[in-house]
């Protein structure tokens, strides 16, 4: 039996996805100056009342396609690289297939990178943050 606990992420994930959002928001809190949440339960409650239960969830579908493209894309070309580009014959060939998903995982990662980052932008939009600079 094959365990793969990055599966398991992509069915946790959205449970847990509302502390993203949460940090995400007070990270840009923190660099704009703001003083919108003062701290984790302040920001629940504050979110929970502007936008309701909806607001922890904004960003879910990038975030999910993301991590499921990267999940098969991976699996899938470290699958094909280990099953017929590496010779069984040649002797570092076990040594090949151990690093085969590491390198996939870096490889698929830059693709799947925007998904990720518009659920990030998508988590801080219309979160009632003015942007300012001051000159």
């Amino acid at each position: 039996m094959c365990y793969n606990p990055n599966w398991i992420y992509c069915f946790i994930s959205p449970v847990f996805l509302f502390l993203p959002v949460i940090s995400m928001r007070c990270m840009v809190q923190f660099v704009g100056r703001e003083v919108k949440y003062s701290g984790v339960f302040s920001a629940i409650g504050r979110i929970f009342k502007e936008e309701g239960i909806l607001g922890f969830f904004v960003g879910l579908v990038p975030h999910i396609l993301g991590d499921v493209i990267f999940l098969w894309c991976c699996n899938l070309l470290a699958h094909f690289i280990n099953t017929y580009a590496v010779d069984d014959n040649f002797s570092q060939a076990s040594v090949i297939r151990s690093y085969t998903k590491f390198v996939m995982g870096i490889a698929v990662s830059m693709l799947t990178y925007p998904f990720l980052l518009v659920g990030d932008l998508m988590a801080v939009n219309n979160c009632g943050y003015v942007p300012h600079t001051e000159i």
